[in-house]
């Protein structure tokens, strides 16, 4: 083994800078905090855990954004100085640094806060492990614009389910700090001394490979964290190491702090445009194809036009998976876009829409933190079973348990129309080119529009579908860049209206939804290749189209693109009924009932002893989210819609507007 520090009697500090989801060098309180210190070495590391890697489904496309970031993020500390890079430590966090705390002679370990359920154990089984090693651990704010228990406590420690809620609880609060510019300078780097084998962790019990192809993951070949390339041990992992083949990686969206701090500063310099973002407003019929140039998509049907929807950059910000890894920091962000709100307002130009909270762009990061919040107080907020907060409803394909109430992995199918259902939805094969178009979109990419996600999770709950959004997280979790579990778990709950919303008779249409945003298909004929020659009076429902149509567009619906797995209409009416029947009910992820698995049993009790009102049709009129249908659900409870009861709360204010697009109630 090499030859380990002596215990040093120096009184400077001996300090770790852990990253986790900060991979930046601007505005990075946790590395001023570990600089401030003035210690005698800084070393930069980042722990590279079997259990995600292998563990936990994670895509391609993510996994391919983190590693590349990861690398940027260490060019750039040797670029402030070339003694310094991002060390990559393998193994389990809490292995990988009792090792480190009894062999470096470290004083000190910076992180900065992450609230996660998950990071949440795990940084409380460092944090005793650093006090067992007489180590001082300093987790500092970085990731939220809050603190996240600060805020509770002005919330009666409760979960934040309102922005009403939030912003109430928020304004006990000081204003977000102003950003901090990047270190020019770094202490010196500390030696990196490693087991003679090169990994402070490699006992052979890596964890299964659920990303492995037999296991339904992309990754053809099983891999191991602890690569045997004959690189230095510590340098961040090859795209070859973890299974990736660069060619096949499809994500449209660089990743790095510098693509980040590029992107956000170009759409800022449009003050106009950030000032009138509403984010309900905002187009899904987008693909940042061409992510720095601002050109959406091509249309292959039409002559191959570029249609641009933003000159600066399209329909939206597309940044959140710049926040989820930290490469761009969010009070950069926010301060950011406050700015350019505020030179706009200030130039008083005649006829300028400013948007209000919670639609705008402000508003948006708040929801973030709201979820943040939600997740923070709220036990199992991940899943029904446990959850305070999420609704008991009788969806198809659940999450089982056994009598001990553990979860039965893997998961016991459900009825086969049900689990036709559900992979149909997971792989673009639904029959109705919306869906598919964006499922085989965020497969392909790893992004979708917000729109485009309450399409697709709206039709697989209490739209069409009746499938748990437990599944529909799963699939999220797995291929979207921008996962976040408080923001995952919170949105599916509240587009199925377990929580958070509760109109679920206002139904996203697969036809007349898209046809509001993008009447020539382009997005489908983009990514469902298949149907790019139908005329636009058939690109949403080509089954519809005559024979002579199809076979003139080189597409016979049944043997080129799939017929419709369900009737719109009939689904549709059964998931009101059902609703509506589980509504009645009242119970709740922590009702005795739900947790001795006998809800279903009872709700099918009240169904058969007629205590709900579901009439032979579903009980009530639905409202497509399309401005076709808006009759009130009879019997359905009349609950104002979140971003209303946000807006009463709001201190934005609208400078001059005529514009019927933004008088309009906004929907979720």
């Amino acid at each position: 083994m090499s030859k380990l520090p002596e215990k040093s009697s120096q009184k400077k500090p001996r300090v770790i800078h852990w990253y986790r989801t900060d991979l930046r060098v601007h505005d990075s309180p946790s590395l001023k905090t570990a600089i401030d210190l003035d210690p005698e070495c800084l070393w930069s590391i980042w722990i590279w855990d079997p259990t995600y890697v292998q563990g936990h489904r994670v895509g391609m496309n993510r996994l391919h954004f983190v590693l590349e970031s990861m690398r940027e993020l260490s060019g750039s500390l040797t670029s402030i100085d070339s003694g310094h890079k991002l060390s990559v430590l393998r193994g389990s966090p809490e292995k990988v640094l009792d090792w480190i705390f009894k062999n470096w002679d470290v004083t000190h370990i910076v992180w900065e806060i992450d609230t996660s359920a998950y990071a949440r154990n795990r940084d409380a089984a460092i944090m005793d492990l650093a006090q067992k090693h007489n180590v001082t651990a300093l987790p500092v704010l970085g990731h939220t614009l809050y603190s996240v228990p600060l805020l509770l406590k002005h919330n009666a420690n409760k979960p934040t389910t309102t922005m009403q809620q939030w912003m109430k609880a928020a304004s006990h609060l000081p204003s977000p700090e102003f950003p901090i510019p990047a270190p020019t300078e770094l202490p010196p780097a500390g030696k990196v001394i490693l087991p003679e084998g090169g990994f402070i962790h490699d006992d052979g019990t890596e964890p299964k490979d659920v990303n492995l192809q037999e296991q339904g993951g992309w990754r053809r070949e099983r891999v191991s964290c602890f690569d045997k390339e004959g690189r230095t041990a510590t340098d961040i992992p090859s795209l070859e190491s973890v299974g990736i083949v660069k060619e096949e990686v499809q994500s449209l969206i660089p990743p790095g702090e510098r693509v980040a701090l590029d992107r956000l500063a170009r759409l800022c310099k449009d003050k106009a445009w950030v000032a009138a973002f509403a984010k309900p407003q905002s187009s899904p019929a987008v693909v940042p194809s061409e992510f720095m140039e601002g050109a959406m998509y091509k249309n292959p049907s039409q002559k191959g036009e570029i249609k641009n929807t933003k000159a600066a950059g399209g329909s939206t910000f597309v940044l959140s998976m710049f926040l989820k890894f930290g490469c761009l920091s969010v009070r950069t962000f926010y301060h950011s876009a406050k700015q350019a709100i505020e030179d706009y307002k200030a130039a008083n130009l005649t006829g300028a829409v400013v948007q209000s909270e919670p639609e705008n762009i402000i508003g948006q990061l708040k929801f973030r933190e709201m979820y943040i919040c939600a997740e923070y107080a709220t036990p199992n907020f991940s899943r029904i079973r446990g959850n305070k907060l999420c609704r008991y409803i009788s969806w198809k394909c659940p999450t089982r348990y056994d009598e001990n109430g553990v979860e039965i992995h893997p998961r016991p199918k459900d009825d086969e129309d049900a689990e036709k259902i559900l992979y149909a939805w997971t792989h673009g094969q639904t029959g109705f080119p919306w869906i598919d178009a964006l499922m085989r979109q965020l497969r392909q990419t790893g992004w979708m529009h917000h729109l485009g996600r309450h399409s697709v999770a709206c039709f697989l709950t209490r739209g069409q579908g009746y499938i748990s959004w437990e599944r529909g997280a799963e699939v999220f979790d797995e291929l979207l860049l921008d996962w976040d579990p408080a923001a995952n778990s919170g949105n599916w709950m509240w587009l199925s209206c377990s929580a958070f919303y509760s109109m679920y008779y206002r139904v996203y249409s697969p036809v007349s939804f898209p046809q509001k945003w993008d009447p020539t298909g382009q997005l489908v004929r983009l990514y469902c290749p298949e149907l790019k020659d139908f005329p636009d009076k058939y690109i949403y429902e080509p089954h519809k189209a005559p024979l002579s149509i199809q076979q003139k567009a080189n597409c016979v619906i049944g043997v080129t693109y799939p017929h419709p797995i369900l009737d719109l209409k009939t689904s549709q009416a059964s998931c009101q009924r059902l609703m509506k029947q589980a509504y009645d009910a009242n119970l709740y992820g922590t009702s005795p009932a739900v947790l001795d698995g006998s809800a279903q049993d009872l709700l099918d009790i009240r169904a058969k002893a007629g205590k709900t009102a579901a009439d032979g049709d579903g009980g009530s009129t639905f409202k497509e989210e399309s401005g076709v249908k808006s009759d009130k659900a009879k019997g359905a409870p009349k609950r104002m819609n979140p971003f209303e009861r946000a807006k009463m709360g709001s201190t934005a204010s609208t400078v001059k507007t005529n514009d019927p697009a933004v008088k309009r109630k906004k929907l979720s």
